[in-house]
Formats: structure tokens, sequence, C-alpha cells
């Protein structure tokens, strides 16, 4: 899911995984507690989690498009 969709909210998160809004944190911390996610938004609800590894290479991978596009 983390490859299709590196930035996922609650509704998301729950919706893929088939499981209740109201057990999104308990699912996701393991992951924020290895680096996986990041929580970004700073709040108690409406959070909203990161996987900046993917991110980042999505970004580099579109830094060196644009470089072979020129």
């Amino acid at each position: 899911m983390l490859l299709r969709e590196p930035v996922i909210d609650s509704d998301t998160a729950a919706a893929e995984l088939g499981i209740a809004v109201g057990n999104v944190g308990r699912t996701v911390q393991p992951l924020v507690e290895v680096g996986i996610l990041h929580e970004f938004t700073g709040f108690n609800r409406n959070r909203m989690w990161h996987a900046k590894e993917v991110t980042d290479a999505l970004d580099a991978f579109a830094t060196r498009a644009a470089r072979r596009a020129d």
C-alpha cells in the first residue's frame, strides 16, 4: 500500500487494511516506531503519515527523468 500511496490518512489506511478507523493508530504505530512512517500533522485527530523513503525515491527518480528529458 505504501508504495502506491506513500502519504496516508486514517481513512485510507482503514479502507486499505480492512480495519476500523479507530484501530489505525495501533496498526500504524509499530511502523512509526521503526521509522518507516512519520506522522507529520502533529494532531491527535485527522492524522497523516508519510513513508519518507518512498517519496525520496520517487523524487530522485523524477529528478533523473527530468535530466534525461533535456
